[in-house]
C-alpha cells in the first residue's frame, strides 16, 4: 500500500495531475498519506472530524496549495457563507485541551470502537440474514453495505422496516433519481452491541415478510385474458 501511494504521487507529478484524496485507513492501520509523498503541491487532502470527534460538528479541513485554498474560501463565502463558529470554537477548545497526542489517542480509540461494532453487526448478519443477502465485511468506517437477494428496489422496505423499529438508507438514495437498487446501507456507529442483534433480526423479519408477500401474490393471482383494442372491437 505504501508503494502504491508513492507511485500515484510520482505519476501525478510526471503528468501534471492533481490528486484528491481523503486518506482512508483500515481500523487501527497506520499508513503514510499521499500528502507525505507530494513534492510539487499536487495533492489535495481532505480530512473530517465527524468520524473521530463528533458528527454533529460537521467540521472538516483541507490541505492544499495556498492558491487553491483561497479559491475554495471565496467559493464557500458565497455558498454556505461560513462554517459554524460554535462548532469551530468547540473543536478548537477540545484540540487545545488534549493536544496532538490526545487527539491521536482518541482516533485509535474510535477505530477500535468501530471495529468492535463492525464485528457485532457482521455476526448478527451471519446469524439472521445469511440466506437472504450478501455483504462485504468493511475494513474501515461505520457502514456496511448489504445486497438483498430477490429484492429489486430496497426503498419499498423503508416504511415496513420503520414500522418494525429499524431504519436504514436504501441504495437508490446514492444514485440518480428513478434508479432502483437492491442494496441497503446499515450504520453501526450508534447502536449498542446489545441491540445490534435485535435490530438485524427485525430487519430480517421485514425482508422475509416482503418476500413472502411477493411470493404469495405471484402464486395467488388470477390470470386474466389480455385484450387489445383495435378499432371498435376488443379482441382477446
Amino acid at each position: 500500500k505504501q508503494w502504491y501511494q508513492r507511485r500515484v504521487a510520482i505519476t501525478a507529478g510526471l503528468y501534471y495531475l492533481a490528486t484528491l484524496m481523503t486518506s482512508p485507513r483500515q481500523y487501527g492501520e497506520k499508513l503514510n498519506s499521499f500528502l507525505s509523498y507530494d513534492t510539487e503541491g499536487r495533492v489535495i487532502r481532505l480530512d473530517s472530524l465527524s468520524k473521530v470527534l463528533s458528527p454533529g460538528l460537521r467540521l472538516g479541513f483541507c490541505t492544499a496549495p495556498s492558491q487553491l485554498v483561497e479559491v475554495m474560501e471565496r467559493h464557500q463565502s458565497v455558498t454556505v457563507l461560513g462554517t459554524s463558529s460554535m462548532s469551530q470554537a468547540i473543536a478548537l477548545s477540545y484540540l487545545k485541551h488534549v493536544g496532538v497526542s490526545g487527539f491521536l489517542q482518541q482516533a485509535c480509540h474510535i477505530a477500535e470502537y468501530y471495529r468492535s461494532q463492525r464485528d457485532a453487526i457482521i455476526a448478527a448478519l451471519d446469524t439472521h440474514m445469511g440466506d437472504m443477502a450478501t455483504w462485504i465485511v468493511p475494513q474501515a468506517g461505520m457502514f456496511v453495505w448489504v445486497k438483498l437477494n430477490d429484492v429489486e428496489d430496497s426503498s419499498v422496505l423503508v416504511n415496513p422496516a420503520m414500522d418494525n423499529g429499524v431504519v436504514f438508507v436504501p441504495g437508490n438514495a446514492f444514485l440518480e433519481e428513478g434508479t432502483r437498487s437492491s442494496y441497503i446501507r446499515l450504520s453501526f456507529s450508534m447502536v449498542s452491541e446489545d441491540y445490534v442483534d435485535e435490530a438485524v433480526q427485525r430487519l430480517a423479519t421485514t425482508v422475509r415478510e416482503h418476500l413472502d408477500n411477493k411470493h404469495n401474490v405471484g402464486h395467488g393471482a388470477i390470470e386474466l385474458p389480455i385484450f387489445k383494442f383495435s378499432g371498435r372491437e376488443l379482441k382477446e
